[in-house]
């Protein structure tokens, strides 16, 4: 399986590499009782085709699962993460500013097959973060969407695991 994680803030791409970490370690368990290995992929350098694949585009899932074609890394699932942050705004109440900032965000996070048909997914979340500057409650947004989906696949490993093992031979 290949996982890519990008994170987003309207329309600057900021990476993913706590995003990615944080759902390898949460797909671990359901991927170890199937026997598959997880790849990353660098979803900053391959945001085109991300956002192609995460808007269904199936040439563009399977040109990612296809990454390392011959060297013996191509996947056969595509797991995407994505968490996307709206501009954080400094709270004022009565004309005057205040050293708090809130952020909304949101996060997705499905799982293709390599022919593009979705093998599985966990429902969009969103979260406010907030924190004493502009980059901490952006910061604060994007843990807590990370930890809202990972709580989710926890919630739903036994259909996570139920569609894996449905999709393997």
């Amino acid at each position: 399986m290949r996982l890519a994680s990008l994170e987003s803030a309207g329309d600057r791409h900021l990476g993913g590499s706590a995003g990615l970490d944080a759902m390898a370690m949460a797909l671990a368990p359901s991927l170890g009782r199937q026997g598959l290995a997880l790849t990353s992929l660098d979803a900053v350098r391959h945001a085109d085709s991300f956002a192609k694949a995460e808007d269904g585009d199936v040439r563009a899932i399977g040109d990612l699962c296809a990454l390392g074609q011959g060297s013996g890394q191509e996947a056969a699932f595509l797991a995407l993460l994505h968490l996307g942050a709206q501009a954080p705004r400094q709270v004022e109440l009565g004309g005057k500013k205040y050293a708090i900032f809130g952020c909304d965000a949101s996060g997705r996070f499905r799982i293709h097959r390599r022919d593009g048909s979705l093998l599985w997914s966990i429902p969009a979340v969103a979260v406010h973060g907030q924190g004493g500057s502009a980059e901490l409650a952006l910061a604060d947004a994007f843990d807590l969407a990370r930890k809202a989906l990972g709580v989710s696949l926890e919630i739903n490993r036994s259909l996570l695991d139920a569609a894996l093992s449905a999709a393997l031979p």
